[in-house]
């Protein structure tokens, strides 16, 4: 939300403050401040632990490797990756056969 000149006058009317330059210049830098700390709090929630990151990384690995396995097998000839798209969506086993 903006903070335009009306917003911040109705805010000081609502809150029977007095309207006045010093009012809404205090007021002003009292929003910008909050507003800046909510961003940094919001930003440093989503920072991960070394430990989660280990995880994730460690599930990725999984994931990849499992790929890699699928894909070399596949090449080999078993066509496991048809056979995955062909599970995956309804009516694609008709277009295959």
């Amino acid at each position: 939300m903006e903070l335009t000149h009306g917003r911040l006058r109705a805010a000081l009317i609502a809150g029977k403050i007095p309207v006045t330059d010093e009012a809404l210049t205090i007021l002003r830098a009292g929003l910008v401040t909050i507003t800046h700390g909510y961003h940094l709090n919001k930003v440093l929630r989503g920072i991960k632990t070394e430990s989660e990151l280990k995880k994730d990384l460690s599930r990725l690995y999984v994931a990849c490797r499992t790929f890699v396995d699928v894909l070399d097998t596949d090449l080999s000839g078993l066509g496991q990756i048809e056979a995955i798209l062909s599970a995956t969506w309804p009516g694609t086993q008709e277009l295959l056969s």
